[in-house]
Order: structure tokens, then C-alpha cells, then sequence
């Protein structure tokens, strides 16, 4: 059953078939602006598709990761067509979301303004803020992960302030 889902703030609407899609594509984002903000690039607003991946399960695992790719692998043959086509025009929704700058205007440096992300986009905002603290903190104990990842949840200025001072 398809669903219209409107992005806040953006005014755009996607069509998700499933729970399994919406998974995908919070996972893809989430992963999307963890890497964004770990090495500093600004994301592009659309990017082709490396259609050869398709080819290769293994090859598109490691390019999805084990995560993302799990989710995939479970979805529909259309739902994994429209996750493609969703993959490839994600960044300028991602850009939106979290009022960045996208690589077409600056190549030069990822921002992120927290705030307005936990606040117009609370899901994705947790989504990327797990992700993130399992990268850069995963070798500190869970119970240590876990109050850094309450920190940045509840306080986004201070995940803001984070970011911003390892840039």
C-alpha cells in the first residue's frame, strides 16, 4: 500500500510503499550526513546511481553497508526500483532537512544546523545522531555511547556545538 509522505519545511512529497522503504530511506539518510559531517564534504543535491552495483550482491552490499543493504535486499522488486530512483535525488532532500549547503554551491565544507533538524525532522535527527555516535565513539563502552547519544538527542545545540568544533 503506498503512502504519501510530505518532508517538512521542503514541500515535497514521496511515495513510500512500505515500512521497509521508510527504514531504507531513514537509514540512507542517517548514514548520508553521518559521513557528511565525518569528513567534512557537503552532500549533492542528486547523484547517479553506479547501476553496475545492481549487477553484484556483494559489490552492493558493501556499497549500501551491512544496514542499509539488509533493509534493501527485503524490499520489493518495485519498492528496490523506487529506492534507486529515491537514492539518487536523496541529497537535495537531505540538504533541506538540515539547511545545508549542497556540494553544486560549495564543495568546500559539510554545515548542518542541528537545531532546526531535531526540530523539523525528529526521527532522522536520532537516526543520524546513533549513527554518528556509533562511529565516532564505538570504542567507548554502550553504557558510555549511550549518555553521548542522550546528550546530542536532547540537546542538539550541544551536538551542534560538537560538530562544529571538529570541523
Amino acid at each position: 500500500m503506498a503512502r504519501a509522505v510530505l518532508v517538512q519545511d521542503t514541500g515535497t512529497v514521496y511515495i513510500t510503499h512500505s515500512l521497509k522503504m521508510e527504514s531504507f530511506q531513514r537509514e540512507v539518510i542517517a548514514k548520508s550526513i553521518c559521513s557528511a559531517i565525518m569528513e567534512g564534504t557537503p552532500i549533492s543535491n542528486s547523484w547517479g546511481f553506479p547501476n553496475f552495483l545492481l549487477e553484484n550482491e556483494e559489490m552492493l552490499a558493501a556499497f549500501f553497508g551491512e544496514k542499509v543493504y539488509s533493509i534493501y535486499s527485503n524490499l520489493s522488486e518495485q519498492d528496490k526500483r523506487d529506492a534507486i530512483e529515491w537514492y539518487e535525488i536523496s541529497g537535495a532532500e537531505i540538504n533541506v532537512m538540515t539547511k545545508s549547503t549542497a556540494w553544486e554551491d560549495d564543495d568546500t565544507s559539510f554545515s548542518i544546523d542541528c537545531v532546526h533538524f531535531a526540530t523539523s525532522q525528529p526521527a532522522y535527527y536520532r537516526a543520524t545522531v546513533a549513527k554518528l555516535v556509533e562511529a565516532a565513539y564505538g570504542q567507548l563502552s554502550e553504557d558510555t555511547q549511550r549518555i553521548i547519544y542522550d546528550k546530542f538527542t536532547s540537546e542538539p545545540r550541544v551536538f551542534q556545538d560538537e560538530i562544529d568544533r571538529n570541523k
